[in-house]
């Protein structure tokens, strides 16, 4: 499928990959472009590893950017590719609303699972200013807003920091209804409050 060897000129390792793996490559990605479902199912019928194989390849690999528009099975859910990047992850990142719902239906899990950078999906969602995705990733899992990155910033300072005006009070309401008004005083591991972190960006709109 796919192999490793090392190059006679030193240490350097090159990828060497099967014809058959780069065809079943094309064939899932092509699939998956144009929302051919009877065709994933095929696919996945006919060889559950390859699939699995094809997606965490392609997951972080610009030349073929899988996207799957496919009411995939169970074990699909949890899966991960060298970022520790699960579907939910992927499907949040890309603003990708009919996925993360399919996924969700599958596996709520993976709402808590934390990528190679510490991300769990609602903090994808956030970064990219997915309101509604960010009400359905905490509606599945409501603990998932208390998730802190690793610099210790929560979900408020990712609003600040990437000025999503319209996330931060959905999320503020959230925490409001929950009754954890102090979440909003909460430092990252640098002492910032988003406050503190409004001002040094200065994002006085998010301050109003």
């Amino acid at each position: 499928m796919v192999q490793s060897s090392n190059s006679e000129e030193g240490d350097e390792i090159r990828i060497r990959i099967s014809p058959v793996f780069e065809e079943n490559i094309r064939k899932l990605c092509e699939a998956s472009m144009v929302g051919s479902i009877q065709t994933l199912r095929k696919l996945i019928e006919d060889d559950k590893d390859m699939v699995q194989s094809v997606l965490i390849f392609c997951s972080n690999d610009i030349e073929y950017p899988l996207h799957l528009n496919y009411n995939s099975p169970d074990e699909l859910a949890p899966m991960v590719n060298a970022l520790q990047q699960t579907p939910l992850h992927l499907a949040s990142q890309n603003g990708d609303m009919e996925m993360v719902r399919v996924l969700l239906a599958k596996n709520t899990s993976t709402c808590l699972v934390r990528d190679f950078n510490g991300l769990i999906p609602l903090h994808h969602a956030v970064i990219g200013g997915h309101v509604e995705m960010v009400k359905e990733l905490i509606l599945a899992r409501p603990r998932s807003m208390w998730t802190k990155l690793k610099n210790g910033q929560t979900v408020l300072h990712l609003c600040v920091e990437d000025n999503h005006l319209e996330v931060m009070k959905l999320l503020i309401e959230i925490f409001y209804l929950y009754h954890d008004e102090d979440f909003l005083d909460i430092t990252d591991d640098n002492g910032n409050t988003i406050l503190d972190m409004s001002l040094g960006l200065k994002r006085f709109e998010v301050r109003n």
